[in-house]
């Protein structure tokens, strides 16, 4: 059965890069130049990542164009969640990804490239991320645990499997569904979409009848009223059969 990974900021062709550093002054990877990382992770991915497996890659893949051809070599299905330096045109990238996006939801994990801000995590369990390199989203000098950054320098420069995402999630006290329910299953409808009809009277003697689709007689009106001024008269809304 085929499995799934997630990677970001390989920088593919990008020489400066291997000049960056650690905060202890120490090389942020540890080659000398593009070409010599790029073959050495390329190997890596292969060794890692079969030919019929996903990968999420959370951007910032390629730097300098010539390195494009690059993911050709690639093995896997794979699927681009744009970065700030994927910026060359769409049908650059077309043709090395299944499909490309700006951001993914996989149950209660939520893939972007940069962290989203914290009022945006809503119910989401962890904000799987890039973007950051060496560094971690902190919350009062700590790991925040709704964050986890998937950098190469993260994963050993090579995709990690979800399943070893998972781990690592749960080993840093953070959740893996949404937060708030017990389960998948209980972010699910439990109502069923009724259609509601009414006829709306205007102060100039003219009416129309509208028909809504919604959970509820109350949520419906609430619809019907938010599309008129507040001079029309709503008629009782009746239940129509579906």
């Amino acid at each position: 059965m085929p499995a799934t990974f997630l990677t970001a900021d390989p920088h593919f062709g990008h020489e400066g890069v291997c000049r960056f550093l650690r905060k202890d002054g120490t090389k942020l990877r540890p080659w000398d130049s593009a070409e010599e990382m790029d073959e050495a992770m390329v190997k890596l991915w292969n060794e890692t990542v079969g030919k019929r497996d996903k990968v999420y890659m959370l951007g910032d893949i390629v730097i300098n164009r010539k390195a494009l051809s690059t993911l050709g070599r690639l093995n896997g299905d794979k699927v681009l969640i744009r970065g700030n330096h994927d910026i060359f045109k769409l049908e650059d990238y077309t043709k090395y990804f299944r499909d490309i996006r700006a951001t993914h939801i996989m149950r209660g994990l939520i893939l972007t490239h940069i962290p989203i801000h914290h009022d945006s995590l809503a119910r989401f369990g962890c904000n799987v991320h890039g973007h950051l390199h060496e560094k971690r989203v902190m919350l009062d000098d700590e790991i925040d645990n709704r964050y986890i950054c998937v950098s190469v320098e993260h994963t050993d420069f090579k995709p990690i499997s979800l399943e070893d995402l998972r781990d690592r999630i749960v080993a840093q006290g953070g959740e893996l569904e949404m937060r708030g329910v017990s389960s998948w299953d209980d972010m699910q409808p439990k109502q069923v979409e009724k259609y509601f009809s009414t006829t709306v009277h205007f102060p100039n003697g003219s009416s129309t009848k509208v028909t809504t689709v919604a959970y509820s007689i109350a949520d419906a009106e609430k619809f019907i009223r938010s599309r008129y001024d507040s001079s029309a008269t709503i008629g009782e809304l009746q239940l129509e059969a579906n």
